[in-house]
């Protein structure tokens, strides 16, 4: 009985660490996804600074 339950243990064990890695790579995933997330934020401000410069440019009848 009490190999039952150290085999049982180990495998608890050992299952906490693959749970923990996998925590881990969700964690470092959506830390990724955070940073591509504010880049194209930060990108599309920039787009749309250009598009509206562009536009007054086109109404004004001057060059960009």
């Amino acid at each position: 009985m009490s190999v039952q339950v150290a085999k049982a243990s180990h495998q608890l064990a050992r299952g906490d660490g693959e749970l923990g890695a996998a925590a881990q790579e969700a964690s470092s995933s959506l830390e990724e996804i955070t940073s591509m997330v504010l880049l194209t934020a930060n990108n599309a401000a920039k787009a749309k600074s250009l598009a509206a410069e562009a536009s007054h440019a086109a109404v004004d009848g001057t060059s960009i």
